[in-house]
């Protein structure tokens, strides 16, 4: 077995038993190999992740790209155009925003914004209280800033798809992965629809006071019904694979790979970055999940795990997971190259 291989299973060995998270997953290959020839598992393959952020791409962004590609949407579309009037209730800033600009979080928005005070524990939030909140977020809305990462502008994106299909994201992704993707089952899933049993745990929620297994970590997409435009999706290794496979090769998502269309440090929501001299397009996720996809290679790097569980803010995990994919970008290298 590989010496780099050995070495990144000893890097996260060596985090679980410091107790930095209890479960992990890992692999790097190419696309074109059938299995994952380097895959490593803390417990079994099925185990299943909350995927926190990664749902702003794998889900959010690929829907959009999907009507992009059907000239149902533009970047330069603006709310009020895609909606077609249909925005009752939100400011007349939010209307103005740009979908490409919500995509490529340089729309002003702020970071975050809570969206389940004033709310029961337990209560769903409402569309109406949703936009209600919205509106309030969008007071400090910082326009012509540049890049500004926003959970808010991605749960705007999901609102708007849900107010233009008069369907759930939850529905419209499914449809998306059988229809498109052409998945019999589902690749990722809602929290809803698995086994708390099958997933690990993430951490104990203030909010909720409970522990927290099999439900999102996410606060504001708990509240928000566990499917938002920003988090809610969990995923096993291999089902993130096959998912991630089938979507950068649909012709929609060329927009993402195309140098040109690489707008600041994001294209369509997808983090451009360089990962030991190679492009790389990915995302990371605040449990402790991160994925790259190297498309001039058609190879991909994931690291799973729940490193919430020691603590929402452990910054040495950043480091952890910065390790974990350059030995892998290294090991892929080596596995190209021959």
């Amino acid at each position: 077995m590989s010496q780099i291989f050995q070495e990144i299973k000893a890097v996260l060995e060596e985090e679980k038993k410091k107790g930095t998270f209890t479960h992990y997953a890992f692999s790097c290959g190419s696309f074109s190999q059938e299995k994952p020839r380097y895959a490593l598992f803390s417990s079994n393959k099925e185990t299943v992740f909350d995927l926190a952020s990664l749902t702003k791409v794998f889900m959010t962004s690929a829907l959009f790209l999907e009507e992009i590609h059907e000239g149902l949407a533009s970047q330069k579309m603006t709310v009020r155009e895609y909606l077609e009037g249909n925005c009752d209730g939100l400011r007349e800033e939010l209307k103005e925003l740009l979908l490409g600009d919500l995509m490529s979080h340089s729309s002003g928005l702020p970071a975050w914004f809570n969206f389940w005070t004033q709310v029961g524990s337990e209560t769903k939030t409402s569309q109406e209280e949703l936009i209600r909140r919205l509106n309030e977020a969008s007071r400090n809305l910082e326009k012509d800033q540049g890049f500004r990462y926003s959970d808010v502008g991605y749960i705007l994106l999901g609102l708007c798809l849900e107010l233009k299909h008069k369907k759930s994201l939850k529905e419209q992704f499914y449809i998306f992965c059988q229809e498109k993707l052409g998945f019999c089952n589902r690749p990722l899933l809602f929290s809803q629809d698995v086994p708390s049993q099958h997933c690990v745990p993430t951490s104990f929620c203030a909010v909720r006071k409970r522990y927290l297994q099999g439900e999102v970590h996410d606060e504001n997409c708990a509240f928000l019904g566990g499917a938002t435009g920003h988090a809610g999706l969990f995923g096993d290794l291999i089902g993130i694979i096959s998912f991630t496979k089938k979507l950068s090769e649909r012709k929609s998502f060329d927009k993402v790979t195309a140098v040109s269309s690489c707008l600041g440090p994001c294209s369509y929501g997808w983090m451009t970055k360089t990962i030991d001299g190679r492009r790389a397009l990915g995302h990371l996720g605040f449990t402790g999940t991160g994925f790259f996809l190297f498309p001039e290679e058609n190879a991909y790097l994931l690291l799973l795990t729940n490193r919430v569980i020691s603590s929402r803010l452990n910054r040495s995990f950043q480091k952890t997971r910065q390790k974990v994919f350059q030995l892998g970008r290294a090991l892929l290298d080596n596995e190209l190259n021959k």
